[in-house]
């Protein structure tokens, strides 16, 4: 059996994957370069960052405080600082808390694999106004030159991969520049990458991207720091609950450590936290508990250690220090943003009335007619229910459906277009998806019969404005031509609803003429539509709605139905002209 002894260079070649685990492409090589650049970034040094990759050579260059050129001794002589820091491992600044308060690379061993696994090595330092260029091929030094030149970075280090270690030198930029990206985002640190200027976004708008949310979607932040196990970290949580009827019911949960995306249980530490709040401050009436909390919820964490631990070199996912001791006062924060929030007391609501309806027997097995899966009806718990609400398309029903009572309360939201009640047979309306679901949802079981429904009130609730009196007059039609007992009974009513509101922090109220004189403190908002209001202001509207209730006429006429609502409304300034042209879109 022969034994080997391997210089440091010949051992990284011999087994790559040690040092930077997958051989399929040198990606890990241009990480490990520009992760010492981001070591001056984070650290407040930087501000500049320069990324570039051209027939696969990598160039990263970056104004912070430079490299060390100095002499040091090893081994019983005198060597040249850079020499020692592209050749021998465990070599670097890496090991001094007073140069550096967070890490981003931390082993010293970066320089060194870059230049064992690729052709060739530069590396350039700025001293004196002078540049300083340290040329490697194969992984030895070949030359020291001194160049009058003063450039605008401190540090620039050049490499091309060695063809021999990988099976492919293509890198993924893409990857590369969401990193990016998010270090501008952060830091403020003006980025190039392929001689492009990155952009800096809010640091918000990309974390709302990444959770896939939509752009006016309330964010929420809570930051605190201290010391862990001695040493420094800083926390923040960038979170919210995605309420869209479309948004998956499963949290969506990511994360950072020292500007690196990467995984590990600090990412779910911070959900459970989360929890931990939620179960101090929701109501007793509620049924869910601390568990319930990651229903729909979306979390952004950035974490800032002074020496993160990850699972292996390629530094994947993050294993220490934990966030333990950090609990106390994140959940105080998380309670203190949870009460103060009208969003996130409402969103607790929502998750709550899901509970209900998830451990109750659905409330539609009470009926001979059972509900379509393809149905847009969010159900109340009780049958029969107090009423239903007719709105147009999902976005109106989203802060309806956390106003209402889900005990007594159905919400139905119509999605495309009413098929026209006047001038098709039954048979042919009932063809229509939307149609039929809704006829279903009031507890038709055969066409043309008297039969119970399943709410004692049919609300219609449309936009403020002459497409939702055109989405009325739809429904209406329908319920004209074939229920028309629910409008004998009167039944059936139309929620006016306010096209203008006052706010004053969390104080709402809606308007339904335009005052002359705007209230003191106060702000006037003009609503394009139900969808724009949140659960708050929807519940106000219910409590002070105002209704016209639907009476029944031997010689059906909309345009006198739709006059005498317009003119309850007293705020829709629309000409006869405009009332016929709506109305004859539906004969």
């Amino acid at each position: 059996m022969g034994l080997k002894i391997l210089s440091e260079l010949d051992h990284i070649r011999t087994r790559p994957g040690m040092y930077i685990g997958d051989t399929e492409t040198p990606q890990h090589l241009l990480v490990e370069v520009l992760d010492n650049s981001l070591d001056e970034v984070i650290n407040n040094y930087a501000t500049k960052l320069d990324v570039n990759i051209t027939n696969n050579v990598v160039s990263i260059s970056d104004n912070g405080r430079g490299i060390p050129i100095q002499k040091l001794s090893f081994q019983g002589e005198e060597r040249d600082s850079i020499e020692i820091l592209c050749t021998k491992l465990f070599s670097g600044s890496k090991f001094d808390t007073d140069t550096y308060q967070y890490l981003v690379g931390m082993h010293g061993v970066g320089l060194v694999v870059v230049n064992a696994l690729s052709d060739w090595l530069k590396v350039e330092v700025k001293k004196d106004k002078k540049v300083h260029v340290y040329n490697f091929s194969n992984g030895k030094l070949v030359d020291i030159k001194i160049e009058d030149i003063d450039n605008s970075w401190s540090t620039r280090i050049s490499f091309k991969p060695a063809k021999k270690y990988f099976t492919s030198l293509d890198f993924d930029t893409d990857s590369i520049f969401k990193r990016l990206q998010l270090v501008a985002s952060i830091h403020n640190c003006d980025i190039t990458f392929n001689n492009n200027e990155v952009e800096k976004k809010e640091l918000l708008t990309l974390i709302k991207e990444q959770l896939d949310l939509e752009p006016n979607q309330d964010l929420f932040k809570v930051s605190v720091e201290g010391k862990v196990a001695n040493q420094k970290m800083q926390v923040e949580s960038y979170f919210t609950y995605d309420l869209r009827p479309s948004a998956p019911i499963s949290s969506k949960l990511l994360g950072v450590v020292n500007l690196r995306n990467c995984n590990g249980i600090y990412i779910s530490n911070m959900a459970t936290v989360l929890g931990y709040a939620v179960e101090k401050i929701i109501p007793k009436t509620y049924i869910i508990n601390k568990s319930d909390a990651i229903i729909r919820l979306r979390q952004f964490t950035v974490l800032k250690v002074s020496e993160p631990k990850f699972d292996s070199q390629t530094k994947e996912r993050y294993v220490g220090p934990p966030l333990k001791e950090m609990f106390p006062k994140l959940q105080a924060a998380f309670e203190k943003e949870f009460k103060e929030s009208q969003y996130l007391q409402d969103s607790l609501k929502a998750i709550n009335d899901y509970k209900i309806l998830r451990k109750t027997t659905s409330a539609t097995k009470k009926t001979t007619k059972k509900i379509s899966v393809d149905s847009n009806l969010k159900d109340c718990l009780k049958i029969p229910g107090k009423r239903i609400f007719i709105v147009e398309g999902q976005s109106a029903g989203n802060p309806l459906s956390l106003a209402r009572d889900v005990n007594t309360e159905a919400v139905y939201p119509l999605q495309g277009k009413l098929i026209n009640g006047i001038i098709q047979r039954m048979d042919k309306v009932m063809e229509n998806k939307q149609v039929k679901y809704l006829f279903e949802a009031l507890g038709m079981t055969k066409i043309g019969d008297y039969f119970e429904s399943r709410y004692e009130k049919i609300v219609l609730m449309s936009d403020a404005d002459p497409d939702g009196n055109h989405i009325n007059t739809l429904i209406l039609t329908l319920l004209y031509q074939f229920t028309p007992f629910l409008i004998k009974e009167e039944r059936v009513q139309i929620l006016l609803t306010p096209l203008y509101g006052l706010v004053n922090k969390d104080h709402f109220e809606p308007l339904y003429v335009l005052p002359e004189k705007i209230k003191s403190g106060y702000e006037l908002l003009r609503f394009k539509g139900l969808g724009e209001m949140t659960g708050t202001q929807m519940k106000k509207i219910l409590e002070t709605a105002k209704y016209y209730d639907v009476k029944w006429q031997e010689d059906f006429d909309l345009k006198e139905l739709f006059d005498n609502i317009i003119i309850k409304r007293k705020l829709l300034e629309i000409s006869d002209d405009e009332i016929n042209l709506q109305l004859y879109g539906t004969q």
